[in-house]
Order: C-alpha cells, then sequence, then structure tokens
C-alpha cells in the first residue's frame, strides 16, 4: 500500500510557522525588540514572576505519572500563593523604590514661585481648532501648547490626512487672543509633502513614525504618542516627539534622552542629542509624560509606612468637585516670565480631603540634557497662606459677579492658574473665547477685567471706569448726557439693574 511521505507536512508546518512568527518580526520588528527590551528591564518585577510561575504550573498540569492531579493541584496552590507573596513583598515595594529614584530629582524652595504668564484655556483652544481649520479636509488631533512662542503661546496641532498608509497634512498654528474669539488670520497652517507619509498611528512599513524612530535609537528608547506636537519652521512643517530611555534592571527609571524631528517637507527623521540643539526647538521638548512620573512621585518623600498609607507627598486636585481645571489639572503648560521658557506647572494639595492648594510643581521643558533628568521644583506657600480650592476660588468669583448676565446664558469659568507671584488668574467666556479674566491675590480676592483692562468688579463691588472699588463709586457716570457709548459694561450693567428695580418699585406703590 503507497504511504505519503510526511515530509510535505513537515515542511508545510514550517513554513506556516515562519510565516506566523516571522510577519510579526518582519512588520513590527523593531517595536517586539524595544517592547521586550522594556519588558525585561523595568518590566522585570513582572514578566519575571509570572514567567516562572506559568512554567511550574504548566509543567506540573501537563506532567506525566499517576499522581498527576495532586501534582497539579499542588503546583496550583504553589502557584497562588507564590503571586500573593511576589505582589505583598515585592511589587507594592518595587514601586516605592522606583519612586525613591525620582525623588531625588526634587527640589523644595520654601518661598514664592516664579511668575507665569497668561495663556488662552485649553478648552477655547481644542474648540476653537476644528471651527478654525479652514479648507483643510484632514482630522486634527489634541492641541498642543506651544507656550514659549508668540506673545501668550500658540496653540498648534497635528492634522491627519484621510486615506489609507497616507501620513499628516498640515500643522494648524493657532494665536489666540487673551480675549475674544480666534479670527481667521490668527490662524495658520502649514504643509506636509505628500510623499512625507510617516505619522504615529500608521500601520503600513512606510507609514509608521513609531517604528521609524526605533530603527534609529537603541532598544531601551521609549516615548509616549501624546508628547508630540508640530510646528512650522518658516513655512516648513515638523514634528517633535520627545523621548526617553529606559536604565537599570528590575528597579528601574527613565531618563531624557532627546527628541526625534521629523521635516514635513523632506520626509527626514532625526534624532536630536545635543543640549544645544534641544534647546532651540520651539515648544516642550521635554516629555509631559516623564515631567508626569516625577511629579507622582512624591508621595515617596516618606518613609516606606507613609508611602503605603498615603501619607505623605503630595496631591495633584483632580479630587477637587468643581475644580475648572479638572480636564486637565497636572502638568499644564505655562510660560515662565523670567527666561520665556514652556513650563510644566501642577497645583498640588496635601494627602487625604484637603484640597487646599499648599504647593506648586514646576519643571522646565524648554530645555533637556540626554541622559539626565530636568529638575522638579515644589514651591511651598507658608501654612498661613495655603491657597483655597480652585472649586471654592471659582465659586466665590461667581458669587461677587452673579449680577452679569452672561452666567445664564452660559458664560463660564474655564481654569484658574498661577500667574504674577502670589496671584492666579481664572479665564471666563463661552465657546470659543474669553469675556473676562479674574485676578485671584494672596488672600483670595479677585478683581474682575473686561477685554478693555475696565475693572468690572472687584470682591462684589460693581466698580467704576476709573478703577474706584468702592460701594460708593458712581456707576452711572457719562450716562448724564445720554452717551450710553462712554459707559463700561459695568455701568451699562448696574443702570439697567436701577432701572428694573425702580420700575419694580412703582409698580408695588401702585
Amino acid at each position: 500500500m503507497y504511504r505519503r511521505s510526511p515530509a510535505p507536512a513537515i515542511i508545510g508546518s514550517v513554513i506556516a510557522a515562519a510565516v506566523v512568527i516571522g510577519l510579526p518580526f518582519l512588520f513590527w520588528g523593531h517595536q517586539l525588540q524595544h517592547g521586550l527590551t522594556r519588558a525585561f528591564t523595568g518590566g522585570a518585577y513582572v514578566a519575571i514572576p509570572l514567567i516562572v510561575g506559568v512554567i511550574i504550573l504548566g509543567v506540573a498540569v501537563f506532567g506525566w505519572g499517576s499522581d498527576r492531579r495532586s501534582l497539579g493541584w499542588s503546583a496550583f496552590t504553589v502557584f497562588v500563593l507564590g503571586g500573593l507573596a511576589t505582589v505583598a513583598f515585592a511589587w507594592v515595594p518595587h514601586n516605592y523604590q522606583v519612586d525613591r529614584l525620582y525623588v531625588g530629582d526634587v527640589k523644595t524652595i520654601n518661598h514664592t514661585a516664579p511668575s507665569f504668564g497668561e495663556r488662552t484655556p485649553y478648552d477655547i483652544a481644542d474648540t476653537s481648532s476644528t471651527k478654525n481649520l479652514g479648507n483643510t479636509t484632514g482630522t486634527a488631533v489634541g492641541v498642543k501648547s506651544l507656550n514659549d512662542e508668540g506673545d501668550h503661546g500658540l496653540w498648534n496641532a497635528l492634522v491627519i490626512r484621510r486615506g489609507f498608509g497616507v501620513g499628516y497634512e498640515s500643522v494648524q498654528v493657532q494665536d489666540i487672543p487673551l480675549f475674544g474669539e480666534a479670527t481667521p488670520s490668527d490662524v495658520k497652517t502649514c504643509n506636509f509633502d505628500r510623499d512625507a507619509k510617516l505619522r504615529l498611528g500608521g500601520v503600513l512599513w512606510g507609514n509608521d513614525l513609531r517604528r521609524a524612530i526605533y530603527a534609529k535609537t537603541p532598544s531601551n528608547v521609549t516615548f509616549n504618542d501624546n508628547d508630540a506636537y508640530g510646528f512650522c519652521d518658516k513655512g516648513t512643517s515638523k514634528v517633535v516627539v520627545p523621548l526617553t530611555e529606559v536604565n537599570g534592571f528590575w528597579t528601574a527609571s527613565e531618563n531624557f534622552y532627546g527628541d526625534a524631528v521629523y521635516d514635513g517637507k523632506t520626509g527626514k527623521l532625526s534624532i536630536i542629542q545635543s543640549e544645544k540643539t534641544i534647546s532651540a526647538l520651539p515648544g516642550p521638548v521635554y516629555p509631559q509624560s516623564l515631567a508626569s512620573t516625577q511629579r507622582s512621585a512624591l508621595r515617596a518623600l516618606g518613609s516606606f509606612s507613609d508611602y503605603w498609607f498615603d501619607r505623605a507627598g503630595y496631591d495633584d486636585t483632580s479630587d477637587d468637585d468643581g475644580n475648572p481645571d479638572s480636564f486637565n489639572p497636572t502638568e499644564m503648560g505655562l510660560r515662565q516670565e523670567s527666561n520665556g521658557h514652556a513650563t510644566y506647572v501642577t497645583p498640588l494639595t496635601p494627602p487625604g480631603s484637603s484640597s487646599s492648594v499648599v504647593a506648586l510643581s514646576v519643571v522646565d521643558a524648554s530645555v533637556g540634557a540626554p541622559g539626565d533628568r530636568n529638575a522638579v521644583q515644589v514651591f511651598k506657600y507658608d501654612k498661613s497662606n495655603a491657597r483655597q480650592a480652585n472649586s471654592s476660588v471659582a465659586s466665590s468669583i461667581k458669587q461677587n459677579s452673579s449680577w452679569l448676565t452672561g452666567w445664564a446664558s452660559g458664560l463660564k469659568i474655564f481654569e484658574i492658574v498661577p500667574a504674577k507671584k502670589d496671584e492666579w488668574v481664572a479665564s471666563i467666556g463661552q465657546s470659543q473665547g474669553v469675556v473676562y479674566r479674574a485676578v485671584v491675590n494672596a488672600d483670595g480676592k479677585s478683581t474682575l477685567y473686561d477685554e478693555d483692562g475696565n475693572t468690572v468688579t472687584s470682591t462684589g463691588a460693581h466698580a467704576a471706569d476709573d478703577g474706584d472699588t468702592g460701594s460708593g463709586a458712581d456707576t452711572t457716570a457719562g450716562a448724564a448726557d445720554g452717551d450710553l457709548s462712554k459707559m463700561t459694561p459695568a455701568q451699562l450693567q448696574a443702570l439697567a439693574n436701577r432701572v428694573l428695580d425702580e420700575l419694580a418699585k412703582r409698580a408695588e406703590s401702585k
């Protein structure tokens, strides 16, 4: 009887296995290499115990012998107990040990934080982005703050070209005024060449910017897509991707590595590691994700016991209900006025229930030294001058200006951010523009200004045009001759309120 040779089947199986295993490495080899390196360095404390446990359990369950079931249950018990022991005695202490590595970057400063320039709130920039794309056909991703550019910072967004296997279409640049809405003249774009097809999120060989970056960097280098941003360099679109490197084994940490810069005209990708060249780039060249990791490590400022029970260091303000900054309470992009640098700023509260702001975390984002980390400066407020929670400040501002008719038609407080020394600024507006700004001083008292710099109200009193905030100010100045154009919005509102009150009194007297 004829018997078919097993050779074709064996060869076919080998080819199939090679295809199944080889294709991922062919298309995603660099990503897999970088991922495996991170898993067996910084992630070794998870990967190694799991692999050893799976091997022990597998050998027992699929072993041999008459007592196979008993052996399997014993191995399963050892696997479970070993897992619990690993969590209790390895993984939790490991996180503390890693955070302690980052604590070395912290510099606590017991004096007033530096001054920061004002900016347009993120919410407004994000809303304005999609409404000011002009005839752009692509899809804009989230806006990024280049707060070291322009008069008050620029908001840039990368626009992805529509289609399969394509790259970015353009970089949108918004120079939004501090008051009012952005007009078409405030928005510019610079286009990518159609042959420059690399982008983050690309899936094809010649379309994946992530793969291209990994092909040019060591296997311990990584990055966060959310740190990337675009800018226009004299009409040429460019993408900047801040990079980090994982150092150490088991108890590993990340350092700044440099920046990947993709030229949207030539399609050339460069890995920059010169401090001088890095600092010449606009925008936050230092990774926001790394700054966030460093700031989160502040909880390890105390002992392991303090860390375990969360009673040391600082928390951010994300748990403050009613905080206008709740959409983005950490690593806010602000311009430091002393040097013009882009800076990550985070208001800090004590661990526990307190939502009072007791310190500011400040990280320089305009510079970076490869192989190192930027310092985390913690500026502590004096204990007697801890700031109210942002939710309380917002409530106070709204109460003091409750007479403004805009509150009923959608007026809202977008954010409350640090500004000049001992002052914070609340941006108040609607939809796509800021209408008022409230300056909050160290005592928590606020003064509301309109776009002309006129004082609208101060600590609850309707203010006159000359800045007099006393309750006895003549808020109807300019109305005697019937010329309402000379009156400020506050004076007009005060006059309208008086007219309504008088009409109500006359109606009651009839």
